[in-house]
């Protein structure tokens, strides 16, 4: 089986019902959070490791925020109209 791409992998969770993604979200979470910590700590016996961390994050967020699709409900708002 051939691997699967990153392209392939967001088009299938866009076809994801929103609780779905509110589950996937919760399994990736903690790995995403772990991920980061780990890369923090490494940097730590760096000089400015840390500093280096801290822009990555930001530079994730950055890339994170330009595949942002305007069009699209905000899971933050799916939320908020699943509780209503």
């Amino acid at each position: 089986m051939p691997p699967v791409t990153l392209e392939q992998i967001q088009e299938m969770i866009d076809q994801l019902a929103p609780a779905d993604q509110m589950k996937l979200l919760h399994y990736l979470a903690p790995r995403i959070a772990r991920s980061v910590e780990l890369s923090a700590l490494q940097g730590v016996g760096a000089a400015g490791g840390g500093a280096d961390a801290w822009a990555e994050l930001f530079k994730i967020g950055d890339r994170v925020a330009a595949l942002d699709r305007p069009d699209s409900e905000t899971l933050t708002a799916t939320l908020l109209k699943a509780r209503r």
